[in-house]
């Protein structure tokens, strides 16, 4: 149950407390109607507008067009609505009109609706501007107005005594046929959607088309058949508003975010398989350790076998160790050959890796060498070997090489008096990662045993070059997306300023000074990245705030400074989910909460309030008193500072306080 609703974007505590509003909105109805049916329009125009404003303000991460296009209408259906609550009979608001005016209205916003929902299939491919087609519903919803209101050419919808006109009801039906049409071309169209948005939009068009309906039969404004129609209806908007809120602000940071986890998922897989590997060569091991016991008590004579089998499982083991415990690559090969020249009782070896850009074998790591001859080898190799494994395999391994004239190391061995050389390949996957290459200062008396176990050691070095790499090239993937998503949040900071030119300039400043705070005050430096990230989101959650209020040149009222105050609350809903910035949420959730617990949006007091919040909150304090407002000119520093001490205790913890006063010299004022 639980994984259904999350696929359709529900948690079972939402559902519950969703469904027994509805259910206690409707009981309302037996009290008085005209408060159910009031609270229902409320609901649709609030959540019209609340749609259109996530839309709008999210419109720049939508990559679908659908979404943009009824989203936006939203505000305009939700408009005609309102006029269609206000003029409904009983409200009194519009003096010398019957209940025909709030029917006209309802279909004037339904035929608005049902023709947003049809023509935005057929839209998909065309990349409208918010502006355009803000200007095109404007205009209609302006022409369909002045028909009831100032033309009066729209047609009659309910008569007194009569009920309900023959054009209305066969607008409802019109409308329900416009949905089964819109219903079936979005259907079409399921691909472009995530499973769960598109569950929920059609099921608001199913409901809104039940709706309708359910409006074709009713006598009375306060009948049954209207009753259930603005019930289904209620649901429909609500199935609508959480397709859209998902699509416009929680998917886009999913999408941003999903490179890095698939990233740290693919470091977990690769983790989980190796520690698969040494869980089945432990248990080789152990099955390999107790055969040779029993054959030691078997056989006395081949206790000199068994003594050497083991010591080989022991090396194979260190370096199933070495590889496991470390990904530098430097260190486990050391590790290799060290178990190489004592195993295989070799007097020097190296491993020389190939690069596959020159088609070259170069030197990478050797021990037992007297000169450094060594590390200049390079060996070109030709076509066919650097291509293929398995030619590499018959052109390298068990070759035996002494020293001759057209012998390409006749230098080396001469200087290190080395009589044999072997060569083994490195292969792993298929692939050819290098040769590795023991010598010999006699003559090397070798058998069927010795090699193979020069091959199972060969095959343990190929699969320790194989895991560095992957892991150096996750390393290297995670480091550049790690850069890209800190850039990204630089990003935001932005156009966070750029939509709020007063503060333009201020983040990136109290940003800077919070970090050179929090450092002073004994916060540990790995959490310093995450005090830098939440300075720097710290107004993230104005990104919900209107223009109009975000922007105003004056002093905001007491409805307006409501709305402000929300915008801690948009950036902890906006933040805690993201893994990656959630230990960064503290300053942008709590930044406005004060000492004397007078603050918002939780009124916290004291230590309740985060560390890294209560030292930003005096940053940011001192860098909007001493900057100009389009409101205000910037206070002078020694008002600044005497504003602070005064707050001590009040807004700020005294504590911060004296911090920021003692490392004020070395802070440089704001411009």
């Amino acid at each position: 149950m639980k994984q259904l609703l999350s696929r359709y974007h529900f948690t079972p505590g939402g559902l519950t407390i969703s469904i027994g509003l509805l259910v206690l909105v409707t009981l309302t109805s037996r009290y008085s109607y005209l408060l159910f049916h009031s609270l229902v329009e409320l609901f649709s125009v609030v959540t019209a507008i609340g749609i259109f404003i996530l839309t709008l303000n999210s419109q720049r991460f939508l990559k679908n067009n659908y979404i943009l296009i009824v989203g936006l209408s939203s505000l305009f259906i939700g408009l005609i609505d309102m006029l269609h609550m206000l003029a409904y009979k009983g409200m009194g608001v519009f003096s010398g009109f019957d209940a025909n005016l709030p029917t006209q209205l309802w279909i004037a916003a339904r035929y608005l609706q049902v023709a947003v929902l049809l023509a935005a299939p057929f839209l998909l491919r065309f990349n409208f501007r918010p502006t355009f087609l803000l200007i095109c519903f404007s205009t209609i919803t302006t022409s369909l107005l002045a028909s009831i209101f100032v033309w009066n050419i729209f047609p009659d919808c309910y008569l007194e005594g009569t009920g309900l006109t023959h054009f209305k009801i066969t607008s409802e039906y019109v409308i329900v046929f416009t949905l089964a049409i819109s219903s079936i071309l979005l259907f079409r169209l399921r691909r472009i959607f995530e499973t769960g948005i598109f569950g929920l939009l059609i099921f608001s068009t199913t409901l809104f088309g039940f709706s309708e309906i359910a409006f074709t039969s009713y006598m009375s404004v306060y009948g049954n058949g209207n009753l259930i129609g603005h019930v289904l209806r209620v649901i429909s908007f609500y199935a609508l508003y959480r397709a859209i809120i998902v699509t416009g602000l929680v998917t886009p940071f999913d999408l941003i975010f999903r490179e890095l986890q698939q990233s740290k998922m693919a470091i977990l897989d690769y983790n989980t398989q190796l520690e698969s590997r040494i869980k089945l060569r432990t248990e080789e091991l152990t099955t390999t350790n107790r055969l040779l016991q029993q054959e030691i008590v078997d056989r006395k004579k081949a206790q000199q076998k068994t003594v050497r089998r083991v010591s080989q499982l022991k090396a194979l083991r260190a370096i199933d160790i070495a590889i496991s415990k470390s990904f530098d690559l430097k260190h486990t090969l050391s590790v290799v050959l060290e178990h190489v020249n004592s195993e295989l009782t070799i007097d020097a070896s190296a491993i020389l890796l190939f690069e596959r850009e020159s088609g070259t074998l170069k030197y990478f790591t050797g021990k037992g060498f007297k000169t450094n001859l060594i590390k200049s080898t390079v060996i070109h190799l030709e076509q066919d070997y650097a291509n293929n494994s398995s030619a590499c395999s018959d052109f390298f391994t068990n070759k035996k090489m002494h020293i001759r004239p057209q012998f390409s190391k006749d230098k080396l061995c001469y200087e290190e008096k080395f009589s044999s050389c072997f060569q083994a390949p490195l292969i792993s996957k298929g692939n050819f990662q290098g040769i590795l290459e023991l010598y010999s200062f006699t003559e090397k008396q070798t058998n069927k045993e010795w090699y193979n176990f020069l091959e199972a050691l060969a095959g343990q070095t190929a699969i320790a070059i194989d895991n560095a790499t992957l892991f150096t090239d996750l390393e290297s993937t995670n480091r550049d997306l790690t850069r890209a998503y800190e850039v990204t949040m630089e990003g935001w900071v932005k156009a966070l300023d750029l939509r709020d030119r007063e503060t333009e300039g201020h983040t990136q400043r109290v940003a800077g000074i919070t970090t050179q705070l929090a450092l002073t005050m004994g916060i540990p430096q790995k959490d310093i990245i995450n005090v830098r990230r939440g300075a720097l989101l710290h107004d993230i959650g104005k990104i919900g705030i209107p223009d109009s209020i975000l922007n105003k040149p004056g002093p905001l009222d007491e409805h307006e400074w409501k709305i402000m105050r929300q915008h801690p609350v948009h950036a902890y809903r906006m933040l805690a989910p993201i893994k990656y910035l959630g230990n960064a949420v503290q300053i942008p959730y709590c930044h406005h909460e004060r000492w004397d617990s007078s603050g918002y949006p939780q009124g916290l007091k004291k230590n309740e309030i985060p560390l890294p919040a209560r030292i930003f909150a005096v940053v940011d304090v001192w860098d909007a008193l001493c900057s100009d407002r389009p409101y205000r000119s910037a206070m002078n520093e020694d008002a600044v500072l005497a504003f602070i001490r005064d707050q001590s205790g009040k807004h700020f913890d005294p504590q911060v306080v004296r911090s920021f006063l003692h490392l004020y010299p070395l802070i440089r004022t704001p411009v």
